[in-house]
């Protein structure tokens, strides 16, 4: 039996990484030129 916790943070991780592959895709889209950069 896992704990609640670690499902979440699974599915969490999970959700993240899509997100970041989206933002990705956009950038390339765009172009590198006007990606704000952190």
């Amino acid at each position: 039996m896992w704990d609640i916790l670690t499902i979440l943070g699974i599915f969490a991780l999970l959700y993240l990484g899509r997100e970041v592959q989206i933002v990705f895709a956009k950038a390339r889209a765009s172009g590198w030129n006007d990606f704000p950069r952190r």
